[in-house]
């Protein structure tokens, strides 16, 4: 990323610079531009980041304020994404916990149809069957 400082101007068909006509660097959502008052030293670089517009002194304090609020940023959106990932990681590990209980019932149900098979065919093969389906 480049930003454009009174000591940093772009040299012709720099793509990747940002200037104060454009304010835009490679199409992203970043942009940086100069503001100056009537002179014709800019005074402030202001820094556009999604929504939000930074504005900073065009020297050294500016820039470390701007960098400060950016690594700031990194932080918070870091935090962000752990706490999400370990939201994850807790909705997989019941996940987990529910397939296993579904895996033990589908046994279950399995052994049950198998047991009412056996059931039928002794009953059957003892003549108990008819009998027993009548009664019910």
């Amino acid at each position: 990323m480049t930003t454009v400082c009174p000591s940093q101007r772009p040299l012709p068909g720099d793509s990747n610079a940002a200037t104060a006509q454009d304010g835009h660097i490679d199409g992203t959502s970043e942009s940086a531009s100069i503001a100056s008052d009537s002179s014709d030293e800019p005074k402030y670089l202001l820094f556009h980041v999604d929504h939000t517009t930074f504005e900073v002194p065009c020297d050294m304090g500016g820039a470390a304020k701007l960098l400060d609020v950016l690594r700031a940023r990194v932080k918070s959106y870091r935090s962000e994404h752990q706490a999400v990932i370990d939201r994850l990681e807790e909705y997989m590990e019941y996940m987990n916990m529910l397939q296993t209980q579904l895996d033990l019932l589908d046994h279950r149900m399995t052994v049950a149809q198998g047991d009412v098979r056996r059931a039928e065919t002794t009953l059957n093969s003892m003549g108990l069957l008819l009998a027993t389906m009548a009664e019910a």
